[in-house]
């Protein structure tokens, strides 16, 4: 009998101050990163194709949370063969997204899917004018 309360103690006392060591040390409450909501489609600027070079963003609150710059005529990635390639992260279900071409507002939004591939079409229908792209006059 004596046998048996040894080994138990033997056993017992390292579980217990184990278990009390994991219950002492502090969780952290970050969450682990969520996966991503990716999109892809065509794009247009005005009635035309956008170019190769075209820099399509997402923003969420003014803060850019994923682009893509475009490597072919009218279109970010392939929806058909399964390629969204804007990836939009950091955030949580239901975040409305906004959408931009080349810094311009496309006024279309969706809400963000942790996980879900989206097609969505984006078009530009105004160009603004900026100063800081006025050809400077030539030299005399």
């Amino acid at each position: 009998m004596k046998n048996v309360r040894k080994r138990l103690k033997f056993v017992l006392f390292p579980a217990l101050v184990l278990l009390l060591v994991m219950l002492a040390v502090p969780v952290s409450a970050d969450a682990p990163p969520g996966l991503p909501h990716s999109f892809g489609g065509t794009v247009k600027i005005g009635e035309a194709d956008a170019p190769i070079g075209t820099v399509i963003s997402a923003q969420y609150g003014g803060v850019e949370c994923g682009s893509f710059t475009t490597t072919e005529v009218g279109r970010y990635g392939n929806p058909a063969a399964h390629d969204y390639p804007l990836k939009v992260t950091g955030l949580t279900d239901g975040d409305i997204i906004q959408f931009f071409v080349n810094d311009i507002d496309t006024e279309q939004t969706c809400a963000f899917e942790s996980g879900a591939s989206t097609e969505l079409n984006l078009t530009v229908t105004a160009v603004t004018y900026d100063r800081r792209w006025q050809a400077l006059p030539a030299a005399r």
